[in-house]
């Protein structure tokens, strides 16, 4: 992260980390030399099922990156296009929010144009706060963004989440 911060210079504003509970410690090393950088913690299927799935074992790990860590992303799919279970992403939104007010939380999964309303509605009535993240159903079969399906999906987004 040092590295290519020192190589992006200006054009890195932060980093996504898309891996199953890194050392705080050292993620906090980084951050005390880069306060200004957006870290987001993405919570892929095995980071979630290294907690067994449990809302509050996730938030007693996630209590570790307070401070360090600007946002928890809920990915289950990691932008394989799996659908998430918009129950269980509520259980996880509920204990999150009640004990962490120094994080942001997102939630991805299966979003596309056409899944957006079923996915996220429950979500956003109860956490209208909650970022979202979109990857795999926004590509083509050759793993290329689908600029048309994804114009679509940021139009629906911006329209849910009014």
């Amino acid at each position: 992260m040092l590295k290519v911060t020192e190589l992006g210079g200006e054009n890195i504003h932060g980093f996504q980390l898309n891996i199953k509970w890194p050392n705080p410690y050292i993620l906090w090393e980084y951050k005390q030399e880069h306060p200004d950088k957006i870290i987001v913690l993405q919570c892929s299927e095995s980071a979630l099922e290294a907690v067994s799935c449990n809302p509050t074992t996730l938030v007693e790990i996630a209590e570790n990156y307070i401070g360090i860590c600007d946002y928890l992303l809920i990915d289950p799919s990691g932008g394989l296009g799996k659908a998430l279970n918009p129950r269980k992403g509520l259980e996880y939104l509920q204990q999150l929010n009640v004990r962490i007010d120094e994080m942001g939380f997102g939630i991805a999964g299966g979003l596309s144009p056409t899944t957006l309303e079923d996915l996220m509605g429950p979500i956003v009535k109860v956490y209208p706060n909650t970022s979202i993240d979109a990857e795999g159903r926004l590509r083509d079969g050759d793993d290329n963004l689908n600029v048309v399906v994804a114009k679509d999906f940021v139009s629906k987004a911006y329209a849910l989440l009014q």
